[in-house]
């Protein structure tokens, strides 16, 4: 916490995993950068000192995340300030850790770029470009308390998680409804929730009965 930057890097956190799912690195390694958020935002040290092991050098540095978060958090910007504390700490994994990205690193050195042309297909990233098919994170949010059931509401453009991906740019999408006794943004065990099929994205007179429990 004490590092120049950290408190531009971090705001709060959702917990909605946008970052996550627009991720480069996190199609390809077991890393999150929700995770990351989330470690710092808790102070989980434990967590944080196991992160820096290994899970820390998989970030590409691309800050997409950072684009797109709603708090304008920098899961990028996060993980430079833990890689600068495990190799000032002097940390026995560090080297060992950084020998596989070795390939990354020739890449930067010889392109500028940290992932190959052959590495960045529609299929892997598919909110990159014109071509939007698929986004497994929420865009858009309603919040309400359960003494407000039975609810009529409606989801628009203006209540969209980012700027840049609005419901209307998206020709379908699944809405789903959940009760969560903890109050987070992304599922719990316990929670109550219904997930509709795919809709168009303009449809109207939609009924969620919320009925699964998830387990």
């Amino acid at each position: 916490r004490s590092h120049s930057v950290y408190d531009h890097e971090i705001h709060g956190c959702l917990n909605c995993g946008i970052c996550t799912a627009t991720c480069p690195s996190a199609h390809y390694y077991d890393y999150s950068p929700r995770e990351i958020v989330q470690l710092l935002w808790t102070e989980n040290l434990e967590g944080i000192y196991d992160a820096m092991q290994e899970k820390i050098w998989a970030c590409a540095q691309c800050y997409t995340c950072a684009a797109r978060c709603p708090f304008e958090n920098s899961p990028g910007g996060l993980v430079m300030i833990l890689r600068e504390v495990a190799i000032q700490h002097d940390f026995d994994s560090v080297k060992e850790v950084l020998r596989p990205f070795s390939r990354v690193l020739l890449k930067v050195v010889s392109t500028g770029n940290q992932l190959a042309p052959n590495m960045i297909t529609k299929e892997a990233f598919p909110d990159w470009g014109p071509n939007v098919a698929k986004v497994d994170a929420p865009l858009a949010i309603l919040r309400k308390q359960v003494r407000d059931l039975p609810l009529a509401f409606t989801l628009d453009d203006s209540m969209a998680m980012t700027p840049a991906m609005r419901l209307s740019a998206f020709p379908e999408v699944v809405v789903g409804a959940r009760v969560s006794r903890s109050g987070n943004a992304a599922p719990q065990p316990g929670d109550f929730e219904i997930l509709s099929d795919p809709v168009r994205s303009n449809s109207s007179g939609l009924d969620l009965i919320i009925g699964r429990e998830i387990r």
